[in-house]
């Protein structure tokens, strides 16, 4: 275990780059791993609180500097005091993300600072919005400065121009957009099967009650709802109301879910005001459509009739109307898949390669 004085890091790698985040432990959703493969690809270190190699197997070859081992916990109030006693002199830049990373900015002397926001929702009223479940006892803490500690950064980085234009609202940022990468590599087209795919952590802002709606009233039809369990509660009450053509499949593995991408009919997103979402993405890559409330990040990412459908409000009705007549569209895999590739691993490693070239020493 690490303890609060000031800690060195850097000298015994060749990496000029550091990426600094919260924790690589326990979490769920893209945020994460988005961030270790970017390491990956810049050859960066990571310094985080604690890391779990379980979790993520297939980073071992990233050099992780963490502040406790796994199953041992420091305060909140803690991990703010080892990020700020960082000592980062070794590097030329750091990338944050996450939440308490974002403090070094504070810092009289630090590398250049590039943060890249990627939350996993967004709230009308306060662009970031801490949630409980983030297991922070003094999270309040941090709203209050954060407009502060954000105008400190160098560079901020959104994943999305949905979010740029947040930042820009709320906080008077200008951000540069880069959007996060999808391994589109391991998605194939397989079939057109007799299912449609839902697939998101099960949380309230994921909206899958207006699927359910929906295929109440759509009984010749299939839906699977695949995704991670993170609140117990909403599950419960979505498989209370849930007609018997829909179906639950909890924590999916990697090849279960590249088998229920390449079989479906076409894939489902009813989120609040997602950010960029990943799903549209994988579905494309597996030359399948996404149906999706026409909101946030969707926009974007979405074709609307080549790569997918956006539908408007009332949301129940039109995702009916939509289902009901989904055989007289006509999506072609290669272009889908094309739009896909838009969004690979080696555009965002390109991408984020020439912006550090632009800001550092090399």
């Amino acid at each position: 275990m690490v303890g609060l004085q000031s800690i060195t890091l850097g000298k015994n790698n060749t990496s000029k780059i550091a990426i600094l985040y919260d924790s690589f432990h326990g979490k769920v959703g893209g945020e994460p791993k988005v961030l270790l493969q970017l390491a990956k690809g810049l050859r960066a270190d990571v310094i985080t609180t604690v890391f779990s190699r379980e979790l993520y197997p297939n980073f071992n070859d990233v050099c992780v500097h963490s502040f406790i081992e796994e199953g041992q916990k420091m305060s909140f109030l803690k991990n703010i005091i080892t990020f700020l006693h960082l000592d980062l002199s070794n590097y030329d830049v750091v990338i944050t993300g996450g939440r308490l990373p974002m403090l070094i900015s504070i810092k009289k002397e630090r590398p250049y600072q590039i943060h890249y926001e990627q939350p996993p929702a967004i709230s009308t009223s306060i662009l970031y919005r801490i949630h409980e479940a983030d297991g922070y006892k003094f999270s309040s803490l941090l709203r209050l400065p954060l407009k502060v500690i954000v105008k400190h950064i160098d560079l901020f980085v959104a994943n999305s121009l949905y979010l740029k234009e947040r930042i820009l609202k709320y906080y008077g940022v200008n951000a540069k957009v880069i959007y996060p990468p999808v391994d589109i590599e391991k998605f194939r087209y397989k079939s057109c099967g007799d299912y449609f795919l839902s697939v998101q952590r099960f949380t309230p802002a994921k909206r899958v009650e207006i699927q359910l709606e929906a295929f109440k009233k759509l009984q010749n039809e299939r839906l699977i709802v695949a995704g991670a369990l993170v609140d117990c509660n909403y599950l419960r009450k979505l498989q209370k109301v849930a007609p018997k053509n829909v179906e639950f499949i909890l924590n999916p593995s990697d090849s279960e879910l590249i088998e229920l991408y390449a079989n479906c009919k076409a894939t489902i997103q009813t989120s609040m005001e997602e950010p960029f979402g990943l799903v549209p993405i994988e579905s494309m890559a597996a030359g399948k459509p996404c149906i999706a409330v026409n909101e946030g990040g969707f926009k974007e990412t979405i074709v609307h009739g080549k790569t997918g459908i956006l539908i408007n409000k009332p949301y129940v009705n039109n995702l009916v109307n939509v289902i009901k007549n989904f055989d007289k569209y006509n999506f072609n895999p290669k272009i889908l898949r094309k739009r896909a590739e838009y969004f690979s691993l080696e555009k965002f490693i390109i991408n984020f390669k020439q912006l550090i070239k632009k800001v550092s020493k090399f």
